[in-house]
């Protein structure tokens, strides 16, 4: 499977997303595992195919990460959003101005 097919594998993701609406939690949470599976390795990716996969693993573990806690595996849902607070993902937010009003330096956030 070229790197490509690859990235166009990660389509197990709308399947996840029509289960995650029918209320299938647990058969969303494993199409959203597979799809973020065809894409983890990144290495022979080009800078393009880098960019396409990023956004796709984002969304893959941010919605496993919806699902988790439906499934009361709250652990998970840690380990799925800190998988997408890389940098590049942090750096989104602050750059949306000097201080959005969703960022309220006064409060400290603690980890579930």
């Amino acid at each position: 499977m070229n790197n490509e097919e690859k990235i166009e594998a990660t389509g197990k993701k709308e399947e996840g997303n029509a289960l995650f609406k029918a209320g299938k939690y647990a058969k969303a949470s494993k199409r959203y595992e597979k799809a973020a599976k065809f894409i983890e390795y990144d290495n022979t990716f080009s800078e393009e195919e880098k960019k396409k996969s990023k956004v796709q693993k984002v969304t893959c573990n941010l919605n496993n990460a919806a699902c988790k806690p439906k499934l009361k595996d709250y652990k998970e849902v840690e380990k799925l959003c800190l998988k997408t607070s890389s940098f590049e993902f942090q750096l989104m937010f602050y750059n949306l101005g000097p201080q959005p009003a969703f960022i309220d330096s006064s409060v400290q956030l603690s980890v579930l």
